[in-house]
């Protein structure tokens, strides 16, 4: 999946920049949430990365398996490490990079 929001031009390259964003963080359901929201309020397409995240656990519930099922309803796409690794070296070597939602 090729994330894209708003076509940019650019100077150097190519005639066309696109605006990726893969987001991970420590506090899954709190403020990696909060971030996820805001992109896709202002047009961007946004990738969750599920193992490098994490919440809190309480005796009310797990944070972390509360954000997964909140992403499944909010983020475009969500990914495992190694599918953004692999949507990364595809971007750093030009090509067009394909990465399963």
């Amino acid at each position: 999946m090729i994330l894209r929001s708003r076509r940019v031009p650019r100077v150097r390259r190519s005639r066309w920049a696109y605006w990726f964003i893969c987001l991970a963080g420590p506090v899954g359901n709190l403020c990696v949430e909060a971030h996820l929201r805001d992109f896709i309020e202002h047009g961007f397409e946004v990738a969750m990365v599920r193992d490098a995240t994490a919440g809190a656990r309480n005796e009310e519930g797990d944070g972390y398996l509360a954000a997964l099922i909140n992403w499944r309803f909010i983020a475009h796409a969500l990914w495992t490490t190694t599918d953004a690794v692999r949507f990364i070296e595809a971007l750093a070597v030009g090509e067009r990079p394909g990465v399963a939602a």
